[in-house]
Parts: structure tokens; sequence; C-alpha cells
């Protein structure tokens, strides 16, 4: 399994970048300190500080028709030295009864949106499916006046739409090399990745699927204040090759927001597709609409291995010839930050990821939500209650303990 390799090359990557910084930490004069208040470990000298915190979710998920759990567990790492470098990443394992909508997508693609290739944990028959994944993200980075470098397992994002159309971080992690170069307001960037395509071998049966590795050259450049942003993207995968233009702006003013994005490629058969999204950003809560088209051909042709990564589209996880509508609301009762509210509806049409002969009749709308009670703001830790409901599926209620909600917040649902 290529998530089971991307582990066993991270859990490497870690040890070797790991051993490094605290060798670099030891060599200060300086005794290393630890603390237990705000983070796990906290390794820290005068040239480094290493932090290391424990990432814990468990639900209780519950139907009409069935029931399960949704557990995650695993670790996170940042650390600073010197003044250049950085380095950070996380490992994941999680144990997953899915979503109705993940359910039928998962049965289709045998990949889970931003975690790729999964084990099967009963018989897949009916609703509910059981999923066993992991999960492995890590980045060394260095800076310095105006140049960096980045070598990453992780996920690139282009543009400020909430999903947007061609890079996004809810991606799968693979492998890459970045290059930036920022001046005041302007940046340029380049990169080298590598992706797991993948296709079906109908000849074979409809559950065989062929993974092989797929090559991409990206590259962007834009300018970007508060007011204002503007930026270019131009990628290029090399089997089969496909070339992809996208262009994405941002207009902020008083709190109120307008995105979007642009993009086609050359296997795109019907124009342009776009992304718009509008809405208001505040201190304490945050709402919007986003409106999604993705045209024919957009991400790849036919059977071939598209512009993807582990075939799960970039961005879109419902890929070509999709329309998707949205509305959010985000809430925080203060700065302090002790409840918070989520909430989704929206509408989608796409044909390709359903078992069921009338997408439109059994997932033509969506509605999901959230309220959530932090417990331990030391320990990012706090109790959660969700629902998640698509037409022509009973309803799915979650409880339970969930972790990152604070220090994430300020990545939730953000433009």
């Amino acid at each position: 399994m290529k998530s089971m390799h991307n582990l066993k090359l991270m859990v490497r990557l870690f040890l070797s970048v790991g051993f490094l910084l605290i060798c670099v930490s030891l060599q200060a004069q300086i005794s290393t300190t630890y603390s237990l208040r705000h983070h796990a470990i906290t390794f820290k000298s005068d040239r480094a500080e290493i932090v290391v915190d424990p990432a814990i979710t468990f639900k209780y998920l519950c139907s009409d028709s069935y029931s399960g759990i949704d557990n995650m567990r695993g670790a996170t790492f940042t650390a600073k030295i010197d003044s250049n470098f950085t380095a950070g990443g996380a490992l994941f394992e999680r144990q997953s009864t899915l979503s109705p909508f993940l359910s039928e997508f998962a049965l289709q693609t045998s990949s889970m949106p931003g975690w790729g290739v999964f084990k099967r944990l009963d018989s897949w028959g009916e609703n509910p499916r059981t999923i066993d994944i992991a999960r492995a993200m890590g980045f060394l980075a260095w800076s310095k006046n105006r140049l960096s470098t980045k070598i990453e397992i992780g996920t690139q994002r282009f543009g400020w739409n909430k999903s947007p159309l061609m890079l996004s971080h809810e991606d799968v992690p693979y492998p890459s090399l970045q290059f930036g170069w920022t001046k005041s307001n302007f940046f340029a960037d380049v990169s080298m990745n590598q992706w797991v395509g993948s296709i079906r071998d109908g000849a074979v049966s409809s559950e065989y699927i062929i993974r092989n590795i797929n090559k991409a050259i990206i590259s962007s450049a834009g300018f970007s204040n508060e007011q204002f942003a503007i930026a270019l993207l131009f990628g290029h995968t090399l089997e089969p090759s496909i070339s992809i233009v996208s262009l994405a702006g941002r207009f902020v003013k008083n709190g109120g927001f307008i995105n979007y994005e642009a993009a086609t490629s050359s296997t795109s058969t019907s124009g342009p597709s776009y992304q718009i999204g509008a809405g208001y950003n505040g201190n304490q809560f945050r709402t919007g609409l986003n409106l999604i088209r993705t045209k024919d051909g957009l991400y790849g042709d036919g059977e071939e291995m598209v512009w993807s990564n582990a075939m799960i589209p970039l961005g879109v996880i419902t890929g070509n010839n999709t329309k998707m509508s949205t509305v959010y609301f985000t809430f925080k009762n203060s700065d302090s930050a002790k409840w918070y509210f989520t909430c989704e509806a929206g509408t989608f049409s796409n044909a390709h990821y359903n078992s069921n002969d009338n997408l439109n009749d059994d997932f033509s709308r969506f509605t999901k939500g959230s309220i959530t009670r932090v417990f331990s703001p030391d320990w990012d830790m706090a109790l959660t209650l969700s629902v998640e409901a698509f037409k022509g599926h009973d309803p799915m209620l979650g409880i339970g303990v969930v972790h990152g909600i604070i220090r994430g917040f300020d990545e939730l649902l953000i433009p």
C-alpha cells in the first residue's frame, strides 16, 4: 500500500530530522528544558526549539439503521533551528465508519479524500462501510532574505477559495521539492511533485486498480496584500501529458470578501471551470457562499491517469463535470473560545461518484453541522456533537472528544 510506504518513509524522515534537531539543541551551551503545560513535550535551547503534541479524535457515530466509531490517533511536531530552518510533521492512524457520501465515494475510487488508499474493515455491502488508514506528513524548510526552499511530504494550496480547484491542502500528501522567491507583496515559486496516479483495469474487474507514479511540475506567481491578491498557476504532468492553467484572486474590504478561481487544461473539452466565493470574515463569526462548476475533462479524459493524486482530483473530490453550491457559517463565542458552532449546507451533482442510478435523487442536498465545547484550552481538547445528513440516507449523529479545535480555528472555513 502506498500510504504505508509513505508512512515508513516518514518515520525514517522524522527520526533523522528529530535526531538532527536534538543534536543541534544539545550542542548549545544551555540545558534543554521540558514543559507539559501547553504542549506534551518541549525541547528548548538557545538555538533550537522542538514541540511535540498528541492528536486524538474519538467519536461515536449512529443513525436509525447503523452505528460505528471515528477513531484517529497520532502525534505532531514542529521545530525551529536558529533563524533560517523550520521543520514539522504528523503521523496519524484512523479507523472510521464513513458517512453516506464518503461511503459511496470510497466504493467508487477505493481511496479517501485527504488520506489515499485504505484497508477495508467489513464486508462492504450496504452502509455503513468502515476503513483502516494511515497518513504521514512532514517538511524541512529553509529561508533567508527573499529566497526559500522546502522538502516535503504534504500538499500545496493555490488561491484563496475555500476548496481550490487545482491544488488544495485537503489533498492526499505527496513528496515535493519547492523553491520560492518573495519581494514586498510579490511572490513566485516552482515545485517538482510525485503523485500516485491510478486507473481502473476493466479487463480484469471493476475493483482492480492500477497505481503508478505520475510526476508533475508546477509553478505560480502573483501579488498579495491585505485587500487584493491575484496569482497565476501553470502545471504539467508527464504520464499522461496534461497541462493546466489557473487564475485565482481575492478582494477584501471591511471584513467582506470575494474570491475566485478559473482553470482549464489540455484535456478540458467544454470551456473553463470556475469557483466563486463571497462572504464576511469577522473575529467571532464567518459566513459565506461558494459556487463550483468543473467542466468535462478538467482533470483528465476518460480512464487515463488524471491530474490527480491517488485518483482523487485535486481540490474538488467529485472531479470532472461537477456542480456544487454551498453556504457555511462558523461562530466562536469570544476570543477565549469556549464554544464553537459550524454549519454547512448545499447541493451538488456529479454522475461519476455514486453507485445509485439517480444521483440527483439520492445526493442532491446535504447538511453538516457541529457544536463544540472546549474543556482544556492548554491541551486543545473539546467535546463535540455533530450531524451529517444527505438526502436518501439516515442522518448520522456523532458525539465524542476532538483535538485541534482552538489552534485550528484560524484554518477552519477561512477563504
